[in-house]
């Protein structure tokens, strides 16, 4: 199974981002995924995540949101990390801004794979020591590294 680790790299993790408005999170997410990928764009997959998004959140508490799409055409899963300097109102069950923000992209046929990576993402954004921790990073590469870090 693919982990974390190997779909998310640091020139796809902003951290302490000056943004207030959900649309411009999903934007940016969108932006920094398709950088390698030749034949989907960046409009695409902004397309996909608000169609996801109008089903129902993707925040999942503790000021996080896990904005996720299946793409045609996509041949492996990618990630993508977002961290603001202030949490914004995103339509959350809890009723509390978000502030970390995890978007995904999978092909479309990987069930599996989708769900497991969403279920590894959302373990570690439950655990208050891991909010803690990547909320005191300062450059992606050490958010990168509390990703790779496997903890038991």
């Amino acid at each position: 199974m693919i982990e974390i680790k190997d779909i998310l790299t640091p020139d796809r993790i902003l951290i302490e981002c000056h943004i207030k408005s959900k649309k411009r999170v999903l934007q940016l997410l969108s932006q920094l995924l398709p950088e390698q990928l030749e034949d989907i764009t960046p409009q695409e997959i902004l397309s996909c995540f608000v169609k996801r998004e109008n089903l129902g959140s993707t925040a999942i508490g503790h000021g996080t949101a896990l904005p996720h799409a299946r793409i045609a055409g996509l041949e492996q899963p990618l990630a993508a990390y977002i961290q603001l300097h202030d949490a914004i109102e995103y339509d959350t069950e809890d009723h509390h801004q978000v502030k970390f923000f995890f978007g995904l992209i999978v092909p479309e046929d990987c069930n599996a794979e989708h769900l497991h990576l969403l279920s590894q993402i959302a373990e570690r954004f439950h655990d208050e020591a891991f909010r803690t921790a990547i909320s005191d990073a300062k450059t992606p590469e050490e958010v990168c590294q509390l990703f790779a870090f496997v903890h038991t």
